[in-house]
């Protein structure tokens, strides 16, 4: 039986909070925070803190410009991996999703159902992205095993990370929800003979 005594990696997964720029498929594109997802970020990380060893975020602003004046407010290292960015949507990048639904509605369809059988046009395959996101995911666990990691990404990002650990089909990975400034909580146990993964909690908000 596992215990919280037993060596494990803790990994606090913190999707970024409501941005500017509205309704749109945002992927690679580079925005900020709103004020609004600003205060709500902060909020729920002095709400949950359980001593982060270390902060890990995307390169991009929304994430990482967080990431910096949190580590700062705690006083605790934060590194950015340029494979924690959102998963390119090509084309429908910085597009307005209702623009997006009635050009491509049957398409759009398809990929929120089932995204290993359709790719936007000029978009990142959901393999490829999902290949990223294992190798950060490895590297946390080699580089900071026994730690306790706040991981500040993408709903794309955290749904695929999430999917990995519970070994779900990459078809499925879109029914995973993830709001704004949601959180989830994975922990490997570090065994004598093996690793076991679990997922501790999942879009737990401590805050009312």
């Amino acid at each position: 039986m596992m215990n919280e005594f037993d060596l494990h990696t803790q990994i606090d997964l913190l999707r970024h909070g409501e941005c500017e720029g509205g309704q749109i498929f945002r992927g690679k594109t580079d925005v900020r925070l709103s004020e609004v997802g600003q205060a709500k970020m902060q909020k729920v990380c002095f709400s949950i803190d359980p001593g982060w060893d270390v902060i890990v975020s995307s390169p991009l602003k929304r994430c990482a410009l967080f990431a910096e004046q949190i580590s700062q407010d705690l006083g605790i290292p934060c590194e950015v991996d340029e494979r924690l960015q959102e998963i390119s949507f090509g084309d429908w990048d910085g597009q307005e999703i209702e623009r997006v639904m009635d050009r491509y509605q049957e398409e759009l369809t398809t990929w929120r159902h089932d995204p290993t059988s359709y790719t936007p046009p000029n978009g990142e395959p959901i393999r490829q992205f999902a290949l990223r996101i294992s190798e950060v995911y490895d590297h946390l666990l080699t580089s900071h095993q026994g730690k306790k990691i706040l991981l500040i990404a993408h709903g794309g990002v955290i749904r695929m990370l999430i999917s990995q650990v519970l070994a779900m089909p990459l078809s499925t990975v879109n029914r995973i929800d993830m709001p704004y400034a949601g959180v989830s909580r994975v922990a490997v146990y570090h065994l004598e003979h093996e690793d076991v993964t679990k997922l501790l909690a999942h879009n737990f908000f401590p805050h009312s």
